[in-house]
């Protein structure tokens, strides 16, 4: 029995079969590359956490409150009669 060799061409009906198995190859994409998405992220980060951090120590109110205006009695207010 006679074996084939590796290097046979293959038959016309193998050849055929094979026209729909192709390899995929990835094509190059563009747009920016991961480590500038990565410093970009970084950037938008310190921005938010500088942000929320000077709000949350953000006095609402000052410490110390004026004293309040002083409060006038009824009897040193003039009334006038007939009115």
């Amino acid at each position: 029995m006679r074996r084939k060799s590796a290097t046979a061409a293959p038959a016309a009906s193998d050849a055929a079969d094979d026209g729909g198995m192709r390899p995929v190859v990835r094509l190059p994409r563009s747009g920016p590359s991961g480590v500038i998405l990565a410093l970009c992220a970084l950037a938008a980060a310190i921005v938010l956490f500088t942000v929320l951090e000077m709000r949350r120590t953000a006095r609402v109110e000052p410490a110390v409150r004026p004293p309040l205006p002083p409060i006038t009695p009824l009897s040193t207010c003039e009334v006038t009669p007939g009115m």
